[in-house]
């Protein structure tokens, strides 16, 4: 009997059915029968898929040509360490790793992806840095907007729920962003960027900051790049906490509850990777403290993150930022979240506060301004 002819958008259907049940080979099959091209088939579904939690994604490091190769080599090394477990494991977002070079004199950088861990670190060894590619003028704005562009115009890797990790060592040049955020937003790909606190070139020095923050990514300054932590993310990748609170002086806010929606059948809690920024540009004398309360009424317990000046956590070379925490929380039901914080003048500040864990079926964490 001759196979039905589905059209595209049924075939997606059948496709994305296939994944949720696991039932890879009723899919299979039907290409078979049907002689599909399946790279054409991927071309399509990135073009018209549903975006949704369970998608599967790609993780795409982009570095400034500006960053030292020592620190973009030893990023490498530590997502190739952790890769494999990860891509292959059916409850993780990432399935691609992908990887560009920018701001080079040349433009147009390829983006290679890699769906493997050795094969990635191979590609990012033979395309590190190059001062003989930088821009002529240290004055000159970046290019990675152009880049974020180029990768969510691409047919070869899902773009869905992808996270894109930048380093930057130079700003953008000023640019209306606004169709670039409804963009990444549809997508819900997020930037986790690390900007250096010594960045040069560009005349805008917020459109980055603010499209990191506004697809509920992360933004933060250093001093020493190989301060940002590239693996976290990559193992715990799904987003249930995300605000950004807007501060000065000194004092306390209730945050919005903080909430794990899963079932916690053994009562202990799990524990959850947490991201903070203190402040929206390099590190300044004004910041001394945050402290975090995470109150769980049922048991009467607080969890508390501390991030303050002379510590382990904030000593030379100086950051803006704490990815050192994993708070334990209850599963299915309100931690009640409070801020304290501690600076010495009443300039506003710009926070951010991250949380993620690794479960798949987590529903999509809603935007905010």
């Amino acid at each position: 009997m001759k196979a039905k002819v589905l059209s595209v958008k049924e075939m997606i259907e059948l496709k994305n059915d296939a994944f949720e049940s696991r039932n890879i080979q009723k899919w299979r099959l039907y290409w078979i029968k049907n002689y599909w091209d399946d790279r054409k088939f991927n071309e399509l579904e990135n073009n018209l898929a549903p975006c949704l939690p369970t998608s599967k994604s790609t993780f795409l490091f982009a570095y400034s040509n500006d960053v030292e190769p020592g620190i973009v080599e030893h990023a490498a090394k530590r997502i190739n360490e952790v890769a494999d477990q990860f891509l292959k494991s059916p409850n993780k977002r990432f399935r691609v790793l992908a990887s560009v070079r920018f701001d080079v004199n040349k433009k147009n950088e390829q983006i290679y992806y890699n769906t493997s861990g050795p094969g990635f670190y191979d590609t990012v060894l033979n395309s590190l840095p190059d001062p003989k590619l930088s821009f002529p003028s240290p004055g000159a704005g970046s290019d990675i907007l152009e880049v974020v562009e180029k990768f969510l115009e691409n047919t070869v890797s899902p773009v869905c729920g992808s996270v894109i990790f930048i380093l930057a060592k130079r700003y953008p040049d000023a640019s209306d962003t606004s169709v670039l955020l409804t963009r990444l937003r549809d997508q819900h790909v997020s930037l986790q960027t690390f900007i250096s606190s010594d960045a040069t070139g560009g005349t805008d020095k917020q459109s980055l900051y603010d499209l990191s923050v506004k697809t509920n990514g992360f933004c933060g300054f250093a001093e020493n790049l190989t301060n940002a932590d590239v693996t976290t993310i990559f193992m715990v990748n799904y987003l249930f906490y995300a605000v950004n609170p807007t501060v000065a002086g000194v004092g306390t806010v209730k945050l919005p509850a903080a909430l794990l929606d899963e079932p916690d059948l053994h009562n202990q809690g799990v524990w959850v990777f947490m991201e903070i920024n203190v402040q929206s540009h390099p590190l300044d004398d004004s910041f001394k403290s945050v402290q975090i309360l995470m109150y769980d009424q049922k048991i009467n317990h607080t969890e508390v993150i501390i991030f303050e000046r002379g510590t382990w956590k904030l000593k030379k070379p100086y950051h803006t930022f704490d990815l050192g925490d994993w708070p334990t929380i209850r599963l299915g039901r309100e931690q009640r979240m409070t801020l304290n914080y501690n600076y010495t003048n009443s300039k506003e500040q710009n926070l951010q506060i991250r949380m993620f864990h690794g479960y798949d079926d987590l529903p999509w964490y809603p935007y905010s301004n």
